[in-house]
């Protein structure tokens, strides 16, 4: 039992009598013990606190003092046979496993593995972290949070808490534990007692994770739970005669333990208690020979005080001076304005400390109010509990929308009902007042829209003839619009000058007509019978007179296809014919404006085609008057449309300042109403509110709101301190000169910190990493 007993020091364990433990007080929440300690310990890939804090992930850093084998992952070692519900392996050196016993034990989780392999050397104990299990247990404190070993969710995990209570001790105890928990039956229990070495299942030395079913309860409804770290040995860890690797299993074991929890508990059995042999050392024998002999009076001798040969007297030693505007003449400490007596003394005074000094000053801040400024996004229920019946002031910057929002979603209208209502009747007639002046000022301008319409028509025509006459001035399509050019072309320029989008939609129609080509039918039936008559008197003119040209121009005109009319001749079939088919069917490729031009040449020299050119001519004008009527008139309806538009928004426009000043108006007489019922004359408020905004995407759910909290500062004293440090080359001088004096410097930022005025200080020392310990008294009595 030295194994065991080596590990039982009562100042850092606790063992009760006869070292079994009271089970269900340690399966219970009402344990004192679980929450002695505050301190994280953190050891190869998970951390454990014994007060509550939180599972944590792979660290592979090798902490001072831990095992220097640091357990890995079987991933890392290649060796895949550990997992958690396997149901027996093989190692390297052909010891077999039989069945694992960790599925039958509910809620225990293998943390660190023990397994065996075959070495150069022989067996070799390693310590693995059991991959599977620690999913598992991940996966039960927080689902979803494992993906891997080395993709675990740690943010998460730094949200779920648990209290932990390391356990050792001998195997029929913790199995007692077990039963008692609920964990297992007698069949597994048994198991769990025999013999490793027996061809039975069994568990695994190492350490686990026990979560009794109360902590999965309390884990379910959102508590603590309480979890125990359990040891579990080998058969031979705590004999005396263990062999040396299971010796040093132990001791890894032991250390690993240490290192997640503080509050580490024996369970042990009666045996093992009954051959724990506790030593006494020598010093304290002695010390309890010494405390015996002090009653009495034995050691009590008289003596004289006699005066020494030697004397101490006090050298004074050059020193140094300390400038700082912090260090002036010496201030009194009486409160002037008081008459009182001040808690501190405002003049300088030196701190000393273990490895520096430095020195204080008191500063007296009096009683007062402080802002604390709001800026974040709040919830709806969260922004009226916020608001709530506190002293609202409503800042003079906030608008006409952030006040909605306090009114309805901070429900600030259900403390003034009626003055938030009068409120909204006063928005509503400014707004039909703002809408019926906007509906009168369009009925306006859609009637002088309407009487200029006859003028816009015009100029929109003339517009388009000039278009088309550039391209066609045969066709004489501005003589009849001469007398009103003036006037419509004015009306049109003014329009395009107010409304340039009217201007460029206008050139996008104009610019894609299509005028190279006239699509009337009867027109291009009538062109084409007129080119083949024209070819066919090029190619065979010299073979009529007057009368057979005459005629046969005439029959080919009232033909429906003159090539198959006979008419050109019996010799004429063949190459003339192709020739005529093709020289009908190249004029007929022209543009149509060529075309026209080139008829004024007809008429001049061919008599018999005179009629029909003129026909022709016609015929272009009626398609141009009638595509000038149509485009014209869709172009009449989009250009109104542009300027009822335009229009519109400007008396918009025109009317915004009025009807926004008048709101603002009307806005600040309701504000002001607020903020006196809000806060009483007299009263400072609690809550300063400056813009309330929805928050996008929230859906009227959230919303980020800027003011401030105004917060009352009760009378204290502010003490600042600055530590006193040497440089480089003193502390150099020193080591070779101790009467070196030193030029110290003052650290510019000073350390800080705030006592009620009623606190009197007794002591200040500087500590390391600029800390520093600090008593005070008060009515309350004394702290440190």
């Amino acid at each position: 039992m030295d194994g065991l007993a080596g590990r039982l020091k009562p100042s850092s364990h606790h063992l009760d009598s006869p070292v079994q433990p009271p089970y269900t007080e340690l399966l219970s929440d009402s344990s004192p013990y679980p929450n002695t300690s505050t301190k994280t310990s953190s050891q190869h890939g998970f951390t454990i606190s014994s007060n509550p804090k939180h599972v944590m992930g792979a660290n592979t850093a090798q902490a001072p003092g831990t095992p220097p084998d640091v357990p890995v992952t079987a991933a890392a070692t290649g060796d895949s046979r550990h997992r958690h519900g396997d149901e027996g392996y093989e190692n390297e050196g052909g010891e077999n496993h039989h069945e694992d016993l960790l599925p039958k034990i509910k809620g225990l989780f293998r943390l660190l593995d023990l397994y065996s392999e075959q070495s150069s050397g022989g067996l070799v104990d390693k310590i693995l972290i059991a991959q599977d299990s620690l999913k598992s247990l991940i996966e039960t404190l927080l689902p979803g949070a494992y993906t891997s070993i080395t993709q675990i969710n740690f943010t998460a995990l730094d949200h779920v808490h648990i209290r932990a209570i390391s356990l050792y001790g001998s195997k029929s105890e913790i199995v007692r534990l077990l039963q008692r928990a609920g964990a297992v039956g007698k069949e597994t229990a048994d198991l769990l007692l025999l013999s490793d070495q027996a061809s039975q299942p069994n568990l695994r030395s190492g350490i686990y994770l026990f979560l009794p079913p109360v902590g999965r309860l309390d884990l379910d409804r959102g508590h603590v739970p309480t979890v125990y770290i359990i040891y579990w040995p080998e058969d031979t860890t705590w004999d005396d005669a263990a062999g040396g690797g299971v010796k040093r299993n132990r001791v890894t074991f032991m250390r690993y333990l240490t290192r997640l929890t503080d509050q580490i508990r024996i369970l042990a059995s009666t045996e093992h208690a009954a051959s724990i042999v506790w030593k006494e050392t020598e010093s304290e024998s002695n010390y309890e020979d010494d405390r015996s002999s002090d009653s009495g009076d034995s050691r009590v001798y008289p003596y004289n005080t006699t005066a020494s040969h030697e004397e101490e007297d006090v050298h004074v030693h050059p020193g140094f001076v300390l400038k700082h505007q912090a260090i002036g003449s010496p201030t009194s400490d009486h409160d002037s304005s008081t008459g009182a007596e001040a808690p501190e003394a405002s003049r300088p005074t030196l701190v000393a400390g273990e490895m520096r000094q430095g020195f204080r000053i008191a500063v007296n801040i009096p009683e007062g109010t402080e802002h604390r400024n709001i800026n974040g996004t709040f919830s709806r229920v969260h922004l009226a509990s916020m608001l709530g019946d506190r002293h609202v002031y409503i800042d003079r910057s906030i608008d006409e929308k952030s006040l909605l929002i306090l009114m309805t979603d901070g429900q600030l209208s259900s403390r003034v009902p009626d003055l938030y209502r009068d409120h909204v009747k006063t928005v509503d007639k400014i707004n039909e007042d703002i809408d019926a002046q906007y509906h009168k000022q369009i009925k306006i301008a859609s009637h002088k829209i309407k009487s200029d319409r006859s003028l816009l028509e015009k100029g929109l025509k003339r517009k388009i003839a000039l278009i088309l006459h550039e391209y066609y001035p045969i066709l004489n399509l501005i003589t009849k619009r001469t007398a009103v050019a003036d006037e419509v072309s004015s009306h049109l320029a003014n329009l395009f000058n107010m409304l340039p989008e009217v201007y460029q939609m206008c050139n996008m129609v104009f610019g894609g007509l299509d005028i190279n080509k006239i699509p009337a039918q009867n027109y291009k039936n009538l062109k084409r019978r007129f080119l083949f008559v024209q070819a066919v008197i090029e190619k065979r003119g010299d073979t009529f007179d007057d009368d057979q040209r005459a005629i046969f121009v005439q029959r080919i005109l009232i033909s429906n296809d003159p090539i198959d009319t006979g008419e050109v001749g019996e010799d004429s079939k063949g190459k003339i014919e192709q020739d005529i088919q093709q020289l009908v069917k190249s004029r007929l490729s022209e543009p149509d404006p060529e075309f026209l031009r080139s008829i004024q040449e007809t008429i001049a020299g061919e008599s018999s085609l005179t009629a029909t050119a003129r026909e022709l001519i016609i015929l272009a004008r009626e398609w141009a008057e009638k595509e000038i009527s149509e485009l014209s008139s869709s172009m009449l309806h989009k250009v109104e449309s542009a300027q009822l538009i335009n229009l519109e928004k400007q008396v918009r426009l025109g009317l915004q300042p009025q009807g926004t000043e008048k709101r603002m108006l009307a806005l600040q007489s309701f504000r002001d109403s607020l903020n006196g019922l809000f806060v009483p004359k007299g009263s400072t408020p609690d809550l300063t509110l400056s813009k309330v905004r929805e928050c996008p995407g929230s859906r009227g759910r959230e919303f980020n709101v800027l003011g401030h909290h105004t917060i009352r500062v009760e009378p204290a004293v502010r003490y600042r301190i600055w530590p006193i440090e040497l440089t480089e080359s003193d502390n150099l001088a020193f080591r070779h000169n101790p009467l070196h004096v030193p030029d110290p410097r003052l650290r510019r930022q000073s350390i800080d910190f705030t006592l009620p005025k009623d606190h009197l200080v007794r002591h200040v020392q500087l500590l390391r990493n600029n800390h520093f310990l600090v008593v005070t008294d008060s009515l309350e009595g004394t702290r440190i």
